[in-house]
């Protein structure tokens, strides 16, 4: 089984892992939720019922808490903190962002000082089925994790209120990057069961599909069925000050939270 390095993570800002989870599980999921993605009109959006369904689905639990991701927690003697969850049959349509952006006041009001900057805090894909070839790609700018923005424009106020403006100003930080990082964006072209975990920091977006919006519901080659969360890792001292976590011994050890903010 490989593993997840944290080294590999701190320096490229992303690590992906093929074959990384059970098939079975992978399966069973598919199979629960069959119904819903079948009816489903909007590829971009989550077919379950919440981002914190985690708290219900004990089946959810056991895919995003792999063991790889248990000795991962390990090795860096911290423990997980879920943020939240989504499934989507299709590209997410989301421009170049982060999911962290080290804004205090974001860190504040999103996951209650909880996570103090982007070191501590990461997205991860699962692919439920493999990619179709006409998806809308996930791409990751490799090093973005390094890149400084201006804070006057990256900031929660911003984020939640005016957030084309910081979509325009990721795309030209990024332009004016590729060079100079000597690099070229990512495309998770994934099989079923390959996993993907980038930085808090890292760049990354949800592409559109070339074809047109009409056929992304009915031509399955558009299709990137996928699981994706996000999560702080955390040490118990962090975790006792929240009091809305929930606590969870998981089947491999004690290093699994599962908390309301999302």
């Amino acid at each position: 089984m490989s593993k997840i390095s944290h080294e590999a993570i701190q320096q490229f800002g992303f690590q992906v892992i093929e074959n990384a989870i059970d098939i079975s599980l992978i399966d069973r999921f598919n199979t629960q939720y069959k119904e819903v993605t079948s009816s489903i009109l909007e590829p971009w959006k989550s077919y379950l019922p919440s981002r914190s369904e985690y708290l219900q689905d004990e089946l959810i639990v056991d895919l995003i808490h792999p063991q790889m991701l248990d000795e991962y927690a390990k090795s860096i003697n911290r423990k997980f903190s879920v943020h939240m969850v989504e499934a989507r049959i299709g590209s997410s349509n989301i421009q170049w962002h982060r999911d962290f952006n080290n804004d205090i006041e974001q860190s504040n009001h999103r996951y209650g000082g909880l996570v103090p900057n982007g070191d501590h805090y990461y997205g991860a894909i699962i692919a439920l089925e493999d990619f179709g070839p006409n998806c809308g790609s996930f791409e990751v700018v490799p090093y973005s994790h390094t890149l400084h923005t201006d804070p006057s424009i990256i900031n929660y106020k911003n984020l939640m209120d005016n957030p084309r403006v910081c979509y325009e100003y990721y795309e030209k930080l990024v332009a004016e990057n590729m060079a100079r990082l000597n690099t070229k964006t990512y495309n998770f072209k994934a099989k079923k069961g390959d996993f993907i975990i980038w930085h808090g920091l890292a760049i990354h977006r949800g592409k559109q599909s070339d074809l047109p919006q009409e056929d992304w519901v009915t031509d399955k080659s558009t299709y990137r069925n996928s699981l994706f969360f996000h999560f702080s890792v955390v040490n118990d001292e962090e975790m006792n000050k929240v009091s809305q976590t929930v606590y969870v011994k998981s089947k491999r050890g004690d290093n699994l939270y599962l908390s309301n903010m999302n």
